[in-house]
């Protein structure tokens, strides 16, 4: 059973993987005021007077657990250390008085790498996953 947890544990941090490098691209164009708070949620429609904060992109790190714990992986979502970069876009209401926004500090290629090694991850999990069916089909035979 171990074998199938490990392969399964790897499935869903692959999944998450994809999850939030999908998030990242889908709101790598939200952008918001330099220096704006967490009071205006990213993406909202501001309130009359309240600047717009910029999507701060997310990270994904994921750590190998001990055969003790079950083995397989697990995986914590975290805020990017570096989420805004400045912009220009004088068009903005919320632009500053030099016409600079933050705009979300989101890579598209690496975005698009990390959205192909998390389909291979989930490949290898998936094909980790039906060695263990197959072992554990191979010892009921031999136990039979």
């Amino acid at each position: 059973m171990s074998v199938i947890n490990i392969a399964a544990s790897g499935m869903t941090a692959a999944m998450a993987r994809l999850n939030v490098s999908a998030q990242n691209v889908a709101n790598s164009q939200t952008y918001g005021a330099l220096g704006a708070t967490a009071s205006t949620p990213a993406g909202s429609p501001p309130a009359a007077g309240v600047a717009p904060q910029a999507y701060a992109p997310l990270q994904l790190a994921q750590f190998s657990l001990p055969l003790s714990q079950g083995g397989g992986v697990q995986t914590q979502t975290t805020a990017s250390p570096n989420p805004y970069q400045t912009a220009y876009d004088p068009s903005a209401s919320y632009a500053n008085s030099q016409g600079l926004v933050a705009a979300p500090n989101v890579d598209p290629v690496t975005e698009a790498l990390n959205q192909v090694e998390s389909v291979d991850q989930f490949k290898a999990s998936v094909n980790l996953f039906k060695i263990g069916e197959e072992l554990d089909q191979t010892t009921l035979k031999l136990v039979s």
